[in-house]
């Protein structure tokens, strides 16, 4: 029961991100104040999406979602790593009203927590197609 508790958490963890991702860039894209170029913005959407899209799998315990968010949490710990390595440098373009470094150090932590949990033995039994 604990296991399908913090699955359920995780899920609502990534709606939330995704739907404040979407209806964040949507206020400011209404109120004219959204700074994004089109091809950013429609990568942050796509994004915001993507992870609304993974938390709602996760609620309906959808095994294409348990995989998903395993590959794509790896592929923000490995761009984050390369960021605070400074291989790579965002132009701003993507930049929130959180500090940086900040929202990476918490992306690192929660990506790192979903990866590390979702492997753990049994977790991978409780989805299904």
């Amino acid at each position: 029961m604990k296991h399908y508790r913090v699955v359920l958490a995780i899920g609502i963890i990534e709606i939330c991100i995704g739907g404040s991702t979407l209806l964040g860039n949507l206020i400011t894209s209404v109120l004219s104040q959204n700074s994004k170029s089109f091809g950013v913005l429609c990568f942050v959407i796509i994004a915001g999406l993507m992870s609304a899209f993974l938390g709602l799998g996760l609620l309906k315990f959808r095994r294409e979602a348990f995989r998903l968010l395993l590959y794509f949490s790896s592929v923000i710990i490995l761009s984050k790593v390369l960021i605070f390595m400074d291989v790579i440098r965002l132009n701003g373009a993507l930049e929130t009203v959180i500090p940086g470094s900040i929202k990476d150090i918490a992306s690192v932590i929660y990506h790192g927590f979903v990866i590390a949990y979702l492997n753990k033995p049994g977790i991978r039994q409780i989805f299904h197609r």
